[in-house]
C-alpha cells in the first residue's frame, strides 16, 4: 500500500532533484527528509529512500549546484573520430617529412590489419581526405601498402599501422 497516494511522484521528483548529498545529509540530522507537497508536509523515512548504484558507464560529479551524470560509453563513432584523428596525426607529419607544399595533394594508402579499424577510418573517410588533402584514399590490409611512396610504419592505440603517401606528379 502507498502511504503518500497521489503524492508519491511528486514527492519522487523531488527528491531526484535534490541530489544525493542533500537526502543524506537531512537523513542524517533529522531522521527523514522533510517537504511540502502540494499544500502538504511530508516527512520521508530512510527506508523509503534508496540511493542506486550506477552502471557501470556512469560517472557521477557533485558540483555546487548538484551533480552532473556522464555515460561513458565509447560509441563507434566515437571510436572512429578518435582513431581517424590519430590517423591525420601521423600523415600530417609525414607530409611535413615530405615537405608538401599547403594545398599540394597526394594519394594515401592505410594498411591496418583489423577488420574493425578498417571500418571505423572507412567511416571517416571523407574528413580523413580533407584534413590531410587527398586525392585517393586506400584503407586495407597492411600487405596492400607496398614500397610506393613515403612509407611508414606506426602504432596507434596499440596496433601496428603501415601508411603511404605518395606523391603526385606535378602538372
Amino acid at each position: 500500500r502507498d502511504r503518500y497516494g497521489g503524492l508519491t511522484s511528486s514527492i519522487k521528483e523531488i527528491i531526484q532533484n535534490m541530489g544525493s548529498e542533500e537526502v543524506r545529509a537531512q537523513l542524517k540530522q533529522q531522521g527523514f527528509v522533510g517537504m511540502q507537497v502540494e499544500g502538504q508536509q511530508v516527512k520521508v523515512k530512510p527506508d523509503e529512500v534508496s540511493f542506486g548504484e550506477l552502471p557501470e558507464e556512469f560517472v557521477r560529479a557533485e558540483f555546487h549546484q548538484g551533480e552532473v551524470l556522464i555515460d561513458t560509453t565509447v560509441t563507434p563513432k566515437l571510436r572512429a573520430e578518435r582513431l581517424s584523428r590519430d590517423l591525420v596525426r601521423r600523415l600530417q607529419r609525414m607530409r611535413k617529412e615530405l615537405d608538401l607544399e599547403m594545398e599540394e595533394q597526394v594519394d594515401v594508402i592505410v594498411g591496418v590489419d583489423s577488420e574493425e579499424s578498417q571500418e571505423l577510418l572507412l567511416m571517416q573517410k571523407d574528413y580523413i581526405t580533407r584534413e590531410v588533402r587527398v586525392r585517393q584514399l586506400q584503407i586495407g590490409a597492411s600487405s596492400e601498402v607496398g614500397a610506393q611512396g613515403y612509407v611508414k610504419k606506426w602504432t596507434i592505440n596499440d596496433e601496428e599501422f603501415k601508411l603511404a603517401i605518395i606523391r603526385l606528379p606535378v602538372e
